[in-house]
């Protein structure tokens, strides 16, 4: 996300020439405000996708036809990896253990996370960090579904030129408890708790 805002500061840099008789000062500040405003609107483009399929897994109606694609594309993506599944979206829980998670969608044997992203930025290879597959372990331990399958999901941020959604699905294989188990640890050792 870091990376992302700089490259963000630097294509206001490129686009927006310092004026003449500007400050350094007031420069700064308008390439800031230009970076801090493609952010905002990428987090209000995804937080809207993220929506109409949060409504869509929950049995709701989604009016507004700039969602059909998205919608599709997400239950295309997920029928051709898992087939058939009773999805739940948004399933908060605490766990015993001593943390606790709203899980974007899952099913009795599947745990998805999905995350909207810019289109160029889907056709790289691989995209989950560490971080992601350790949240979708601790989801796993979390909703006591052991041998749950988890997997990210890439959902473009815009309509492809053939208005159909990129989509990039990756499943994890792996057990990243652990890693997780330890930071947690670490977590309640700062804050005092048990």
């Amino acid at each position: 996300m870091e990376k992302w805002k700089l490259n963000q500061l630097m294509m206001a840099a490129l686009t927006l020439p310092a004026v003449k008789g500007e400050s350094i000062g007031d420069y700064e500040a308008r390439l800031w405000e230009d970076a801090n405003a493609q952010s905002e609107a990428a987090k209000i483009r995804g937080a809207e996708i993220h929506g109409f399929i949060e409504s869509h897994f929950q049995g709701g109606t989604v009016d507004a036809p700039r969602a059909i694609p998205f919608i599709d594309a997400v239950e295309e993506a997920l029928y051709d990896a898992f087939g058939d599944q009773e999805w739940s979206a948004e399933k908060a829980f605490a766990s015993d253990l001593g943390f606790g998670g709203k899980i974007d969608l899952h099913s009795p044997h599947v745990i998805i996370d999905y995350k909207t992203k810019d289109n160029n930025k889907i056709v790289k290879k691989p995209m989950s960090y560490i971080e992601n597959k350790m949240q979708l372990s601790a989801y796993r331990k979390g909703l006591g579904i052991p041998d749950a399958v988890i997997a990210n999901l890439y959902i473009g941020r815009d309509l492809q030129e053939d208005g159909s959604v990129l989509v990039k699905l990756e499943i994890h294989d792996g057990d990243w408890w652990p890693e997780f188990e330890c930071l947690l640890k670490y977590w309640k050792l700062v804050k005092n708790h048990g």
